[in-house]
């Protein structure tokens, strides 16, 4: 029988577990005295799976029909996590910068950046995305309403994939242009877009493009703030 050693680029820590994707038999998912790593090429090499404390992880289980993987650790009790994009990487993608064309959605409330009484914290909105980055490193996170660019910010992509949010605030300078493009698109329309509490703009409702931009590459998916009926 031929053996071949995997996980080089492992740290040099103790393997606890050690499993097989059951839909792309390509991911492996290993379990340490220290966290949690992927391999995307059957174990010729390894990143974090990010999010988890730096914590022995004894035990993985992966819910084939719902996608997602338990994990359980020691000392730290047990998390669970989403990977259906994790399941969508391949070799092919290793350098690639990539959202996945995810469509992202939230309901608009006109309680966003107001506090019930001075003590308690703001209504903050917040939506998670999915990005995956063969190097990390800064990137910029865009907003357009069309090709009207509504928010710009700095972000840091960890290498691999990992998951970001984006608190759907907008730059005071670009709240009058949205709301004449707004008009535009409907000329009934009378939008608001008014300073909250917390002296922060947020997306009125709408349809919205989310670019991912790191070096020369680029990466984009939608968002849709709805309102509800």
């Amino acid at each position: 029988k031929t053996w071949q050693r995997i996980g080089l680029d492992l740290p040099t820590e103790p393997v606890n577990i050690i499993k097989e994707d059951p839909a792309n038999p390509d991911i492996l998912y290993v379990g340490t005295d220290n966290g949690l790593y992927i391999s995307i090429d059957r174990g010729t090499h390894f990143m974090t799976l990010g999010g988890l404390p730096y914590v022995a992880v004894h035990d993985l289980a992966i819910q084939a029909r719902d996608k997602e993987i338990v994990v359980a650790t020691h000392g730290r009790s047990l998390y669970k996590a989403d990977i259906s994009h994790v399941e969508k990487v391949n070799t092919e993608m290793v350098d690639s910068l990539t959202c996945f064309n995810e469509k992202i959605s939230i309901f608009y409330r006109e309680r966003w950046g107001s506090r019930t009484a001075s003590w308690t914290e703001y209504v903050q909105p917040s939506v998670s995305f999915p990005v995956y980055t063969g190097s990390a490193g800064q990137a910029r996170l865009q907003v357009y309403a069309d090709s009207l660019m509504v928010s710009d910010q700095e972000i840091k992509l960890e290498k691999g994939l990992s998951y970001y949010t984006y608190n759907l605030e907008m730059n005071e300078s670009s709240t009058e242009p949205l709301k004449n493009l707004m008009i535009q698109r409907k000329p009934d329309a009378n939008p608001q877009i008014k300073k909250a509490d917390n002296g922060k703009y947020y997306l009125p409702p709408g349809k919205y493009k989310l670019k991912i931009l790191q070096g020369n590459q680029e990466a984009a998916m939608d968002l849709v703030v709805k309102t509800r009926e």
